[in-house]
């Protein structure tokens, strides 16, 4: 029995009985075939954003094997993850933890950014990706003149003075993930490939059971080892009798 921070909710502590069962897995995604590659166990009130780091290393001592891409859940939104998996060449697409951050509409804009990390445009419309510059490490965006067809009277009438109309993009600004490492990553929120790469995710890995264990699943993709990818089954608990 052991007891630690709600997930989902930070202010809320939780019971946990059993123990913790972080199982990396690789998989032919054509094939369809999966094959534990990487196990640790931990006590259930461990903290499983901090086993992130290990069960790679785990994998890279005895697979040899590194990953481009790396898909987790919020559970592993920690600032060394992604300091890791930069490092060592990979792409981290970790769910971000909004923790106590204010996400309303009004705090939102007064921050600049949204959810996904798009900067609103002078006038207020939500500014649209224009992709990732890998050379300055930064995402890039613009509102793309979102004024000539919106129904939006403010943003009709901050468009009659607007100093980046002239411009074929419209407003262009960037936001770079020195300043943010856990919300911009090379893969920007929000777009369509972030959804795509997430929701296969979902889709490929409903919830899996090894050896009588249950749990979510966290996944990462492999290059030059076929086409792979490893699964880590997190919050494991003894099955119910």
């Amino acid at each position: 029995m052991g007891v630690r921070r709600d997930p989902k909710n930070p202010n809320r502590k939780e019971k946990i009985f059993g123990f913790n069962a972080v199982i990396a897995t690789a998989v032919e995604l054509t094939l369809g075939i999966e094959l534990p590659v990487a196990c640790i166990t931990i006590a259930g009130n461990s903290r499983e954003g901090n086993q992130y780091i290990p069960l790679k290393k785990q994998i890279a001592k005895y697979q040899g094997r590194t990953s481009k891409i790396e898909l987790a859940d919020a559970k592993y939104d920690e600032l060394h993850n992604y300091e890791f998996s930069r490092a060592h060449g990979a792409i981290p697409i970790i769910d971000y933890n909004v923790r106590n951050e204010k996400v309303n509409l009004p705090a939102l804009k007064q921050r600049g950014y949204d959810q996904n990390g798009w900067p609103y445009a002078p006038c207020g419309a939500l500014t649209r990706p224009n992709g990732f510059d890998f050379a300055s490490q930064r995402a890039n965006f613009s509102c793309r003149r979102q004024c000539l067809e919106t129904s939006n009277p403010d943003i009709k009438k901050f468009a009659d003075h607007c100093r980046h109309w002239i411009n074929y993009q419209g407003f262009s600004t960037h936001m770079s993930n020195k300043q943010f490492p856990r919300l911009i990553t090379e893969v920007i929120r929000g777009t369509p490939r972030h959804k795509e790469l997430k929701a296969d995710l979902a889709a490929q890995f409903p919830i899996r059971h090894f050896g009588g264990l249950r749990g979510a699943v966290l996944d990462c993709l492999f290059s030059k080892f076929f086409t792979l990818r490893s699964s880590v089954v997190i919050n494991c608990l003894p099955p119910s009798r």
